[in-house]
């Protein structure tokens, strides 16, 4: 079957190849989850053939989808992983685990070297088991596949790739229907203060621990109900314990929804995703299974329920539902904990510079955001209005000159933080002027001058 690649994906094309035949580079190739990294893969692979190579992936989708797409190209190739024969193909799809193991093995049936090894999700490159790959096979050439070139320590690649093809800015892809658009919200945001950080990212049990109550997890079927009715929706969580009580409280609001984790028997998994696809259930709960290469045509929600550091996670979670299809309505984006207002994270369709250097924190630092406390988007801190809504935002110097008369109603201790952030939650749902937010202080009691520094200083500056 002829290949037949999109314009970007050609040019990506054409540009690696003319790398493999006139240098001696390893190449990184960046290209938006979604955007089509496998039909390029498989196009190199048929050039390079009958040379020796192997395809290398951490999980079993992403083997089975390049084996899917290289015997839909007639591309005759080997499976090395648990439960396949060892068929002496030249092209090989291989765990990388699997790979690790079976070195000799390998050796004894004429493989003594790749001469390619093509790797996907490259950004995971680095991790001690791709190295270990890469040092039994010094004399392969390395061609390395990702959506999210970075790591959460910012070390480069450099060590690794010579050369970097990036593909086309996620905007481009949205203008061309290539990629979903999003509709974003931020309902919620969890006070991340005091959370250690281990490798970049938030210490997981920290982290479980913080979004893991009641009081967060209880609102999202509300949230969804209000923004995201009917849509199917992928919810992503930080533990298989949080994603427990995030699925219970989906089922008890009547919101069909199943958890998918490692507790599962392979077979059980399998059969929870193929319900999600008839449509039993409208909602798949997980914590990372599913953070790369599930993807779902029909997906039009994305639960963000875990807080994270990662511009990995955060890119990857929203990829899964950035496929695209005629009459797609964009996808609705529930940022339930507050990821985006992350000045190193940004917006899930920002577009980014991808570099092979690494990233320092200073430059990881972009565009800071703000949450309307009316339609609960993300909008840049500068907006003195939001302009997806309308919502004015009071400056200090207007609000200050419009303090009324003092009301009555006793004072409430300004460090009883329960009772603040309730009161600061409320006034940030419900009102729209300085005079709104002193009426509803008066029902905790709070005198105007304590109203006036929650909307002027903690609404103006993290709405």
């Amino acid at each position: 079957m002829k290949f037949e690649l999109f314009g970007y994906q050609e040019k990506i094309y054409q540009e690696t190849l003319w790398q493999l035949l006139n240098t001696m580079n390893n190449i990184a190739v960046q290209l938006a989850t979604r955007g089509g990294k496998s039909p390029i893969m498989s196009k190199l692979i048929e050039y390079l053939y009958p040379s020796k190579i192997a395809f290398v992936a951490h999980k079993k989708i992403l083997i089975s989808q390049m084996s899917e797409e290289l015997e839909q190209h007639g591309i005759k190739h080997g499976i090395l992983a648990a439960g396949y024969p060892m068929l002496k193909y030249r092209v090989q799809v291989i765990s990388k685990d699997t790979l690790t193991r079976r070195v000799d093995k390998l050796k004894e049936m004429g493989w003594s070297d790749f001469e390619y090894i093509f790797i996907d999700e490259a950004h995971r490159i680095k991790g001690k088991t791709y190295l270990s790959i890469l040092k039994k096979y010094p004399n392969a050439r390395v061609l390395g596949f990702s959506g999210t070139f970075e790591r959460t320590d910012g070390q480069p690649f450099t060590d690794i790739f010579q050369y970097m093809v990036n593909g086309p800015q996620i905007s481009y892809l949205q203008s061309i229907n290539r990629y979903a658009k999003f509709d974003i919200y931020i309902p919620d945001i969890v006070d991340t203060k005091g959370i250690k950080t281990i490798g970049g990212e938030y210490s997981k049990k920290e982290a479980a621990a913080a979004v893991d109550k009641q009081a967060i997890y209880g609102h999202l079927p509300t949230h969804w109900k209000k923004y995201a009715d009917g849509k199917k929706t992928l919810t992503f969580c930080l533990s298989i314990d949080h994603a427990v009580h995030v699925c219970e409280e989906f089922n008890r609001h009547n919101i069909p929804s199943v958890i998918v984790s490692s507790r599962d028997e392979d077979h059980i998994r399998n059969r929870k995703v193929k319900d999600y696809y008839s449509g039993k259930y409208i909602n798949l709960v997980s914590v990372d299974l599913f953070i790369e290469g599930f993807h779902v045509r029909e997906c039009e929600c994305i639960v963000m329920a875990r807080i994270t550091k990662s511009l990995v996670v955060y890119l990857q979670t929203a990829g899964r539902a950035a496929m695209t299809y005629p009459g797609k309505s964009d996808v609705i984006y529930l940022d339930c904990v507050g990821n985006c207002l992350n000045p190193a994270l940004g917006l899930p369709d920002d577009d980014r510079e991808w570099s092979l250097e690494g990233r320092t924190k200073k430059e990881k630092e972009k565009a800071k955001l703000k949450r309307c406390p009316e339609c609960y988007r993300p909008i840049p801190v500068s907006s003195r209005s939001c302009p997806l809504c309308g919502h004015l935002f009071v400056e200090v110097e207007e609000a200050g000159s419009r303090i009324p008369e003092e009301v009555d109603g006793e004072l409430i201790n300004i460090k009883d933080r329960q009772a603040m952030n309730g009161l600061v939650i409320e006034i940030a749902r419900k009102c729209w002027t300085l005079k709104q937010a002193i009426n509803i202080a008066k029902k905790y009691g709070v005198s105007h001058r304590q109203a006036y520094y929650i909307w002027t200083h903690k609404l103006k500056n993290k709405a």
